[in-house]
């Protein structure tokens, strides 16, 4: 079995132990790598570390360093430019594109009100959102800014919009929501 999720040799290792039973060693891997494991007392303290962790991601800029692996090996760099998409990291020699979507995943339709609620909340509090509309979508109202990311759930063959196509909000103009 071939595993694509992890890409740090370490890590695909780990889960490889856990599918084997190794439990001890795996959390072992994933501890030793900064922020690779954290420990919280109660969901609501994990919700809030995911969300955190989630924005300093995101928030990552040039002169930022950042961690990555390309063809098994594990490069650092810092970011020299970027765009919505892809970071450019410099490893001294070399300039590698990375991507910056980081995804939360969730179980359940609660946990994702709640954890997408904390990260808005958190992004707002450093100044990384703009101007808010409140409207009405498939899950009822939500408040959406300028500069959150938003998955469509539904298809819109004529604006080109596809079910789970993502996006970043632009702007707003009246009613019109520009992504």
């Amino acid at each position: 079995t071939e595993i694509r999720r992890q890409h740090r040799i370490e890590e695909r290792e780990a889960v490889k132990q856990l599918f084997d039973g190794q439990a001890e060693k795996a959390l072992k891997t994933f501890f030793k790598r900064e922020g690779g494991l954290t420990v919280c007392d109660g969901d609501d303290a994990v919700n809030k570390a995911i969300a955190d962790d989630w924005v300093a991601s995101r928030c990552r800029t040039i002169g930022d360093t950042v961690e990555f692996s390309r063809e098994g090996r594990e490069l650092k760099g810092k970011i020299v430019d970027q765009d919505d998409q892809f970071w450019s990291v410099s490893t001294g020699a070399e300039v590698h594109k990375v991507d910056r979507s980081h995804l939360i995943l969730a179980t359940d339709n609660r946990s994702v009100r709640n954890l997408n609620r904390l990260a808005q909340e958190r992004l707002l509090e450093r100044g990384h959102l703009g101007e808010g509309r409140t409207l009405e979508t498939l899950d009822g109202e939500q408040t959406l800014h300028v500069g959150d990311e938003i998955q469509f759930r539904a298809k819109v063959k004529e604006q080109q919009v596809y079910n789970r196509m993502r996006g970043r909000i632009e702007s707003f103009d009246g009613d019109v929501m520009k992504v």
